[in-house]
């Protein structure tokens, strides 16, 4: 049976007069893939930020991986890997370790010149020189956040810069980077959640329900919403009544 390794009960928090959770609770079970999915508003990033440890909560409980976020120390740090929409990265990037990573990411085995080639840089005394991209700076965010290979890995609209061919690389090898850990999936792309465990909707920091994607698209109005959506170019016309031919005499 699976222990859950990350527990929240009753979750509460203000900004002001505005509630930005209201009693949210949930739990993450080890190995699970997990998504958070909502509006904007919805309290998806507050609650990122009490599990990371970056903000406290009005009332209620969180716990991950064990520790109290709030009073963990070194070895929680060490066991939460995150990045984040605005995460930053420098211009100058060790090489070795970022092409080992890709290959992590990417799921096959790193060729230097070609990767080197395929993002425009150039290789001098172990470093990449040039400007990165958001996109080509979050790849690298992702795979660095495996360099302590972490038991919770958290993307935090972490796909939101990449081209849509860099995103579906990182969506088709969810698996082989989850492998071993615990993943927490926020976005608003529900291309990137379709696969998830278990996706908790919130709105207007309710959880409006949770489930995998089949069952959210059956019964959460919400999350029904969202995927038609963004999922209109998939629809087909309908087809309308067969053309009746007059007939002769």
């Amino acid at each position: 049976m699976s222990k859950a390794i990350v527990e929240v009960r009753d979750l509460t928090k203000k900004y002001g007069d505005v509630e930005a959770l209201r009693g949210v609770s949930f739990q993450i079970d080890e190995g699970e893939i997990f998504g958070l999915l909502g509006p904007n508003g919805a309290g998806k990033t507050t609650t990122i930020e009490i599990l990371e440890g970056m903000r406290t909560a009005d009332g209620g409980t969180a716990s991950v991986s064990g520790f109290d976020p709030q009073k963990a120390g070194p070895q929680f740090k060490r066991s939460v890997g995150a990045v984040l929409q605005s995460t930053s990265l420098p211009d100058k990037i060790r090489v070795d370790e970022a092409l080992s990573l890709f290959a992590q990411l990417y799921g096959a085995h790193p060729d230097r010149t070609a990767l080197l080639r395929r993002f425009g840089l150039e290789e001098k005394r172990h470093a990449f020189y040039g400007k990165l991209s958001g996109g080509q700076k979050q790849r690298l965010a992702i795979a660095r956040a495996l360099i302590h290979d972490p038991r919770i890995l958290i993307l935090d609209e972490a796909t939101s810069a990449l081209d849509p061919e860099s995103e579906a690389l990182v969506n088709a090898n969810i698996q082989r980077i989850a492998y071993g850990r615990t993943m927490i999936i926020v976005s608003h792309r529900l291309s990137s959640l379709t696969e998830c465990d278990l996706t908790l909707v919130l709105d207007r920091g309710k959880v409006m329900d949770i489930g995998p994607h089949k069952e959210l698209v059956d019964r959460c109005p919400v999350y029904r919403q969202l995927w038609l959506q963004q999922n209109r170019h998939l629809e087909t016309k309908p087809i309308g009544p067969k053309p009746v031919l007059a007939q002769g005499d």
